[in-house]
């Protein structure tokens, strides 16, 4: 297994998880990898090269020696829920396929919101809630100084 830079992966054994980055893979035991919801796994248990690669939202899948199989598991992020709910498909040596890395993914939109806000990512003035709220505040002003009779903001008359 090749490993590429910048690439974030987890190794558990008989399959490897890859959260950013790429893999070249060259395997006579089955080795799979794992995107999100999208497993990558040798067709046969003879030698298998492929190579996967997750960047931007997208994972890239080339199968450069025999058959690799692509399965997604619909709403489950977990390979052991792999069940009656997956899909596949193959690709054939020297194929590759561009799959979206949420594929299957249904739960993957509650995951994404989960944790504190990245930092960059907006201030407090970008909020609709504050521009709307500085519009009502101002129009207020407005309305409350054009309706004030008693003493006008300037002399009618100098």
């Amino acid at each position: 297994m090749v490993i590429l830079p910048t690439s974030l992966v987890e190794f558990d054994g008989q399959s490897v998880s890859v959260e950013h980055g790429s893999v070249r893979v060259a395997t006579s035991h089955g080795i799979s990898v794992r995107v999100r919801c999208m497993t990558v796994v040798p067709v046969t248990s003879a030698w298998t090269q492929f190579e996967v690669t997750d960047v931007n939202g997208s994972v890239e899948v080339a199968a450069t020696k025999n058959d690799v199989r692509l399965e997604t598991a619909a709403g489950s992020s977990s390979q052991k829920e792999l069940s009656a709910s997956q899909t596949s498909s193959n690709l054939r040596e020297g194929e590759q396929a561009t799959r979206d890395e949420s594929d299957g993914c249904k739960s993957d939109k509650r995951k994404r919101d989960e944790g504190a806000v990245p930092a960059g990512s907006g201030g407090v003035f970008g909020s609709d809630y504050v521009k709307y709220g500085a519009l009502a505040a101002i129009g207020g002003v407005g309305v409350w100084l054009a309706l004030d009779d008693d003493d006008p903001p300037s002399p009618w008359k100098p």
